[in-house]
């Protein structure tokens, strides 16, 4: 699992990726999933989170991200392996963490539309590319540690 070593900011294709921490939020056995405005990539849905500022580790990005993004404070409960991906014009190093809520509710401040999903039910949305790797690593998560559900 590869979450730590140096995060370089690039915004370009270029060969340093552009280090983005996403949360894989989990209540009450349900995970939340994010849907991109329109004409922001394709309207595909995602895993919340943002890119990892100067200084910042990716941890603390995740934590400070689904605050701005959905106005909640979470704990990280695991981290998760990191996925690196390749836009023609971006590349990306995404850092995924699981976390649960510590308070409020998300609300849509950024995105289009949430939903709370069981595990089963992911496989059904259409996926920025980059999570679609995320979802088969957290599928296999999910099987070792159930109890993670439990959040």
């Amino acid at each position: 699992m590869e979450t730590s070593g140096p995060l370089f900011q690039e915004t370009a294709g270029g060969e340093h990726p552009l280090a983005v921490s996403c949360g894989i939020i989990l209540k009450n056995g349900k995970i939340l999933c994010a849907k991109r405005l329109p004409g922001s990539w394709d309207d595909l849905w995602e895993f919340p989170g943002g890119k990892v500022e100067p200084g910042e580790s990716p941890r603390d990005a995740v934590i400070r991200e689904l605050r701005e993004e959905l106005d909640i404070h979470v704990e990280v409960l695991l981290p998760m392996p990191s996925v690196y991906y390749r836009y023609p014009h971006l590349y990306l190093h995404l850092l995924p963490f699981i976390c649960r809520i510590l308070k409020n509710t998300p609300k849509i401040v950024v995105h289009e539309e949430i939903r709370w999903l069981e595990p089963d039910e992911l496989k059904d949305l259409a996926w920025l590319a980059p999570n679609k790797t995320i979802l088969a690593d957290l599928q296999t998560i999910l099987h070792d540690r159930p109890d993670l559900l439990s959040h």
